[in-house]
């Protein structure tokens, strides 16, 4: 067991890409928080310094969230792009899975917890000084927690459940292609992400259309049984349970490519 995981091993491993790495988090910290507070004060500025709605807020921390996440945990497995790097990264006296758990926390679950609280901070940040720079705005504090009216409610939990497995899958994609691919991953991923998408989109045209099956009376408990939910409720269970299930094949694909690498 303790070729496979040592917690003392595990903690020195995780000290060593802190200290070696700990500048290039703090200047990407600070670019992150920089290019935000410059995007929320041209929007501000482009509404006509008002307030933005809770809807709002939301959009443009779901925007932030995606684009930040697809650059950061594509990024993942930076030693496996180039040779002398792979070197390097392969001799780490440290099991394969505490390397892998190592890039997982770094990369998607202190993701996770960071980007929320950078988020709240700049905002508030951004507010008040254009408050104290325009005296026609006002100065609104922003909660950490914003819920838009639009999903509360007794399924708000459901709801919430299926964002959370749905931002893991939307980290968890770039992050297990940045283990298959060694050059350019982030742009290989989302390519073939692209090609199976429109694949199963021609796949539906194909027996909808060509095969006519759109011409077979159907009713909605089969539709919702054996094809597509035909309610909110069962939309949200399927799209979490899919989210989740992928979540889980992804990461044991990405865990097996960091294996078969060192092999």
């Amino acid at each position: 067991m303790n070729n496979t995981f040592d917690l003392t091993r595990f903690g020195t491993l995780i000290r060593q890409g802190i200290f070696h790495n700990y500048r290039m988090y703090l200047i990407s910290l600070a670019g992150f928080a920089g290019s935000l507070f410059i995007s929320l004060f041209l929007l501000h500025i482009n509404v006509g310094t008002t307030v933005l709605s809770p809807r709002t807020i939301v959009m443009v921390y779901v925007l932030t969230f995606g684009v930040s996440g697809l650059l950061y945990s594509g990024s993942a497995f930076t030693g496996f792009r180039s040779k002398e790097k792979s070197i390097v990264y392969l001799m780490n006296p440290a099991s394969r899975l505490e390397k892998f758990l190592s890039e997982y926390i770094s990369r998607i679950l202190v993701f996770f917890l960071v980007v929320p609280v950078v988020f709240w901070v700049v905002y508030n940040a951004e507010t008040g000084i254009l408050s104290m720079l325009h005296h026609r705005f006002t100065y609104s504090y922003h909660p950490f927690f914003v819920i838009p009216e639009h999903v509360q409610g007794p399924d708000a939990d459901n709801f919430y459940l299926m964002i959370l497995s749905v931002a893991f899958l939307l980290l968890t994609l770039p992050f297990t292609g940045a283990s298959i691919f060694n050059r350019h991953p982030l742009i290989k991923t989302l390519f073939s992400v692209s090609i199976i998408f429109f694949f199963h989109l021609f796949l539906v045209y194909f027996f909808v259309e060509v095969l006519n099956f759109k011409m077979y009376n159907i009713s909605p408990h089969e539709v919702q049984l054996y094809i597509l939910p035909t309610s909110a409720e069962n939309a949200i269970r399927l799209f979490t349970t899919v989210s989740i299930v992928s979540c889980l094949l992804l990461t044991s694909i990405a865990f097996f490519k960091l294996k078969e690498k060192e092999v």
